[in-house]
């Protein structure tokens, strides 16, 4: 069995017109709100080996601040492949992760993250993952590259706000 964790980045500001999509920051609340997420998830020991993320700013702080407060010794890898994202993409991507890993973390954007999260539970159980919110998938492959949909069992669904 491996772990996945499905992350979407924290809330980004729109402050800021000039900006491009892809370089949009993180706001206050955005911040708490992923603090919240990795406390649950260190209260359930269910901390993620690695890291992969999209290269947008507001991802990558996100995926910063959560190597920070889980105190993973890995730092995040950042990839195109989880911008803006599309469940093909990420299927592709992690069939070709280190078979060695049990757990890793993929923190990007909607609609890719909701709708891989879909694709792996068969349902809409994951229907749309809030900003800083969180699936744990556990998948019934023992290789990375045995990955496909339907594969994954939730195991839990953290939405921030209800935190």
């Amino acid at each position: 069995m491996k772990l996945l964790s499905i992350m979407r980045h924290a809330k980004s500001s729109w402050d800021y017109p000039d900006l491009t999509d892809e370089e949009r920051p993180l706001i206050e609340k955005g911040i708490k709100r992923t603090e919240k997420t990795c406390s649950f998830i260190k209260s359930k020991l269910l901390i993620p080996e690695v890291i992969y993320c999209s290269p947008a700013i507001r991802a990558m702080e996100t995926a910063r601040l959560v190597v920070k407060q889980l105190n993973l010794a890995n730092q995040p890898v950042f990839d195109e492949t989880f911008y803006p994202g599309n469940p093909e993409y990420y299927f592709s991507h992690i069939k070709k992760v280190d078979q060695n890993l049990q757990h890793i973390m993929i923190i990007g954007h909607n609609p890719g993250v909701s709708n891989f999260a879909c694709e792996l539970l068969s349902n809409q159980i994951a229907e749309w993952i809030p900003t800083s919110g969180c699936v744990i998938i556990q998948l019934e492959i023992r290789r990375w590259d045995e990955l496909a949909p339907g594969k994954g069992v939730l195991t839990y669904y953290i939405e921030p706000k209800k935190l």
